[in-house]
């Protein structure tokens, strides 16, 4: 396009002013998205609702060992619904498109909710360990469709935002994301008053949720059906082109917000096969210089959230309510500074557009992961739980920032025609590689762990204390993200070049 016939990128307030309310409702429905990841903020009152009458009512050493197995498989089934489907969450979105997306998510996510409801509410008159199966059930479809409507708002954000402003969109709606598990978990604890919440207030409190999640994805089917404002960009437009690889563009038609594909000069047609879309992506190697960094560190982040208990444990020799309230501080900050890593990553994509590669970014994530990892095996009994304050803010925030570079280089750099599909790749990564990193720290534990007898309520568990417990864990996760490191430093030049075709 000549300089004559181009147009300059629209100014932020008009740009506000055009399409602020859609960007604005694509953060309420990335707030109401992520209510999955609190499974753990009422995980302990599902196994006394489903195993005793009440908080440990009559129980054995054998209820509470199945209590404890049965009730992390729940914790499993949350995870797998988003972590492991989004390979065939992105396939549904692309082929449903946005709108039907996000009317599928409120059926599942609402639906989930409401199963959720049933389950552990006060018409079962008695605690029931029989509906495990379907609560694992309604717990799956929760995840499923809070991962399904937030591809779906992330997708049409990405599309209707000019590339200027795309990171800071992305960074907004993944920091709302981030923010979503806080939002429930406050919700649940001013809710039931800091006290064991009885059947009727977990009845009606999931009862709640189920009708918010379908109001708002409802609502956000009805947004993404409606048009533009503006001229929809014209197919092949520098907006919508894929710049490493080629691949079929999505633009918007008229109307109904919908979308339709368009071959790009020299891209794959519309029609191609779903295994040969997936092919195309997994063949070029543009997309493992953007996975290997991202799926390492992300895997090393889940090691982290999943045994802050043990580290602190290891670390921090007080009493064990005092290693408690550590624990739980230690998490908000974890989520507290992923917010701010989206943040930073959307504020300094959108600041240096067009001077900073987006790779730069992924490569100073993988950066700080790695060096938080080699400093957490160094850590020591006596060095206390200050420098673990620390450690887990840079995992934080590294986190945070890898989440919205990723989704912001997955639609520049492959387009937008198959959005759900290469981020569902890219997504499903951190699941694989976080799974692979907590069986062996798990395996390091237990063989440095000792079975120790609880004085407080007569049962034993296994516990570790010095820096053994974990350190060969963090040097392995350590050298992972190095590797990854390593490879994100070729990830710079190929964004190079992308910021010099699409900026």
């Amino acid at each position: 396009m000549s300089p004559a016939t181009s147009r300059a990128p629209p100014s932020a307030c008009a740009l506000c002013r055009s399409d602020g309310w859609r960007l604005g409702v694509g953060i309420i429905v990335a707030l109401a998205s992520g209510t999955f990841l609190a499974f753990g903020v009422y995980e302990e009152d599902l196994k006394n609702r489903l195993f005793f009458l009440g908080p440990r009512v009559n129980e054995t050493d054998a209820t509470h060992g199945r209590a404890q197995s049965e009730t992390e498989a729940l914790g499993t089934a949350v995870d797998l619904g988003d972590y492991a489907m989004h390979p065939l969450i992105g396939l549904l979105h692309d082929t449903m498109g946005p709108s039907y997306a996000s009317l599928l998510a409120a059926v599942l996510a609402g639906g989930g909710y409401l199963g959720v409801s049933f389950c552990v509410g006060p018409q079962l008159g008695r605690s029931s360990a029989s509906l495990i199966d379907p609560l694992g059930a309604a717990l799956f479809m929760v995840g499923f469709g809070g991962g399904l409507g937030y591809m779906a708002t992330l997708f049409h954000n990405s599309l209707h935002f000019p590339a200027r402003y795309r990171s800071l969109v992305v960074g907004l709606l993944t920091s709302g994301f981030g923010l979503s598990a806080t939002v429930f978990s406050l919700s649940y604890r001013l809710g039931s008053h800091g006290q064991e919440p009885t059947p009727q207030f977990l009845g009606k409190f999931f009862l709640i949720w189920a009708a918010v999640l379908a109001l708002v994805y409802v609502m956000s089917a009805v947004v993404l059906r409606r048009p533009r404002a503006a001229a929809p960009a014209k197919p092949g437009g520098p907006e919508l082109e894929p710049l490493l690889i080629n691949s079929t563009d999505v633009v918007p038609t008229a109307g109904d917000g919908s979308t339709s594909a368009s071959k790009s000069s020299g891209g794959a047609t519309g029609g191609g096969s779903i295994l040969a879309s997936y092919r195309r992506t997994l063949s070029d190697p543009a997309f493992w210089l953007l996975a290997a960094p991202f799926w390492l560190a992300q895997g090393a982040g889940l090691m982290v959230t999943n045994n802050l208990a043990s580290i602190v444990n290891a670390v921090d020799q007080g009493s064990m309510s005092a290693r408690k309230d550590v624990t739980l501080e230690l998490a908000v900050l974890l989520s507290c500074s992923s917010v701010v890593g989206r943040l930073v990553a959307g504020l300094l994509g959108w600041l240096l557009h067009g001077r900073l590669p987006r790779g730069a970014l992924i490569l100073a994530g993988s950066l700080v992961m790695t060096v938080s990892q080699f400093a957490f095996a160094l850590l020591q009994c006596d060095s206390g739980t200050s420098a673990v304050y620390a450690l887990v803010v840079a995992t934080g925030w590294s986190v945070g920032l890898l989440w919205t570079v990723g989704a912001v280089i997955i639609g520049e750099a492959f387009g937008l025609a198959n959005f759900g599909k290469n981020y569902g790749l890219l997504a499903v990564g951190p699941g694989l590689t976080g799974l692979a990193f907590n069986t062996f720290a798990s395996e390091v534990f237990d063989r440095h762990s000792q079975l120790r007898a609880n004085p407080g309520d007569g049962e034993s568990a296994r516990t570790c204390t010095g820096s053994e417990c974990f350190q060969q864990a963090f040097f392995v996760t350590g050298g992972c993200c190095l590797v990854g490191t390593i490879v994100a430093f070729w990830l710079v030049p190929r964004t190079r070049v992308q910021m010099l075709k699409g900026g």
